[in-house]
């Protein structure tokens, strides 16, 4: 789980480095939006480390999401939640009138099924 982790918290700094320094500025990031960024970011990252820890009761729980598939590994989330994120904050950043839309959609999305998957873990006494 660390190591899975580790990777989605380094790609999620290298892509927003990049979004910052590298990348062409259509607009630059209000502050509103830097808040809607920071959400998405934090509520992906929740998500990711929630939907890890489901896997460690492959009898129990299964993944709902049919692109990670029923049962993914640790390689297969850490891969899914980075490409899925550095995406949305690229796609976010070259398109400034999708930014809090897509980022507070997307975040809330993340923060109903993170939600979702700490209160089973939970009631089942596995968290």
């Amino acid at each position: 789980m660390k190591k899975t982790m580790l990777t989605i918290c380094l790609i999620f700094v290298v892509a927003s480095a990049g979004c910052t320094s590298l990348m062409p500025h259509p607009r630059s990031w209000t502050k509103r939006e830097k808040i809607a960024a920071t959400f998405f970011v934090v509520a992906h990252t929740v998500n990711a480390f929630t939907t890890e820890a489901h896997q460690d009761y492959p009898d129990m729980y299964y993944e709902m999401n049919p692109i990670l598939g029923r049962h993914p590994s640790d390689m297969e989330i850490g891969t899914y939640f980075s490409l899925t994120g550095v995406a949305t904050l690229l796609v976010t950043h070259l398109y400034p009138e999708l930014r809090e839309p897509v980022l507070y959609g997307y975040g809330g999305v993340n923060c109903y099924w993170a939600i979702h998957d700490y209160q089973m873990l939970e009631r089942d006494g596995n968290w």
